[in-house]
């Protein structure tokens, strides 16, 4: 049984051949905390690709960033459209001081209601 919000193995990119593709061929929209790329797929299930460089910090803070990533999406995945492709990277910014989740997901939802494929309730 799969759980409506779970977060498994095949909601993620995982193969450097997935993230080229969606670098190529993918929309780019620019947050301060986090870039956005986004491509639309046809006849596949929404995926998300997550990339923080150590120029971002060490271990520890680039692992904080992956999880409050994930976790925003897996929240609000079911209200995206299902073929598309997400690749989130973290900004050098995002290192720098210690975010919330709250700082996370108000970047997430940003960066997709800009990309017109979610529609946020705050406005």
């Amino acid at each position: 049984m799969v759980k409506k919000h779970s977060f498994s193995r095949e909601d993620k990119l995982v193969k450097r051949c997935q993230f080229k593709k969606v670098y190529s061929s993918g929309k780019k929209f620019v947050g301060n905390l986090l870039v956005l790329y986004i491509l639309e797929v046809p006849e596949v299930e929404k995926k998300i690709g997550i990339t923080v460089t150590k120029r971002i910090g060490n271990a520890v803070v680039r692992n904080r960033i992956k999880r409050l990533v994930r976790e925003s999406y897996r929240l609000i995945k079911q209200d995206l459209s299902s073929n598309i492709h997400l690749v989130f990277i973290a900004r050098e910014l995002s290192g720098k001081k210690k975010l919330s989740f709250a700082d996370i997901n108000k970047e997430i939802m940003h960066l997709l209601s800009k990309a017109g494929i979610y529609e946020s309730s705050d406005k």
